[in-house]
């Protein structure tokens, strides 16, 4: 795939874990693209057996949506799937159609859970992130840091340790297929929003509650009242903007 293609496509987007940012991206994704996106998914939860074991129904679904649509142009995954196992499992109903795996995070940078195994960091899922790098023919990331920061872990990751198998020279190879694709917003909602902030900061606003993040201001001459969820929209307002 490329940004200049003006081909309709067909995709196939595979996502183990259809829950907040993972769910925003594949649903805005497929009502904003020109292509014809039909999303495989899995519920939101228990994401550690998702990483370890989604590929194997989510493959079973892929040969199932195949023989009732045929094959589609091009596959797009997650990071949570492990892609090289999805792509062995559908093999024979694959053949020739490139894969993309998209990381919004990845297990080498995202931080730990207290509440995990021990809080420390699964190196196997870092593994399995790595081989579906190498098993995609593109690799699509959210941020320039997300690509950055996974690529010198990589380093450490790939060096082998006691077992003295030094794969850092395969880095090389994979980072020229690196894309950094940022996740589409519809700011739609938070214009209308700022502007109406705007006019209240024009004209003088009073606080009038703060409980638990939330904001209520009032503008002073028309009684306006705007709710503001400090996380999501005030933090969002660039300051040049108000």
């Amino acid at each position: 795939m490329t940004a200049a293609s003006s081909e309709r496509l067909s995709v196939l987007l595979v996502e183990p874990f259809f829950t907040g940012s993972h769910e925003v991206w594949a649903t805005g994704w497929q009502e904003h693209s020109r292509h014809r996106l039909h999303l495989l998914t899995q519920p939101g939860t228990h994401w550690r057996h998702r990483m370890m074991a989604a590929s194997v129904p989510l493959a079973q679904a892929t040969q199932e949506h195949i023989a009732r649509h045929g094959a589609p142009d091009v596959v797009v995954a997650s990071d949570m799937v492990d892609l090289a196992g999805f792509l062995g499992l559908c093999r024979s109903e694959l053949v020739g159609v490139p894969a993309v795996v998209y990381f919004h995070e990845n297990q080498l940078t995202q931080p730990t859970s207290p509440n995990g195994v021990g809080g420390l960091r699964d190196r196997h899922l870092a593994w399995t992130n790595w081989r579906s790098l190498l098993a995609a023919e593109e690799v699509w990331f959210n941020s320039a840091w997300q690509r950055d920061s996974m690529t010198d872990a990589l380093d450490d990751l790939l060096a082998g340790g006691p077992a003295g198998d030094d794969q850092r020279p395969l880095l090389d190879g994979v980072r020229d297929h690196f894309q950094v694709r940022p996740v589409g917003c519809d700011l739609a909602g938070l214009l209308e929003v700022r502007a109406q902030l705007r006019d209240l900061l024009r004209e003088g606003v009073l606080l009038v509650d703060q409980d638990e993040g939330e904001l209520v201001l009032v503008g002073l001459d028309r009684g306006v009242q705007i709710r503001l969820d400090l996380g999501e929209v005030l933090l969002a307002l660039p300051q040049a903007a108000l």
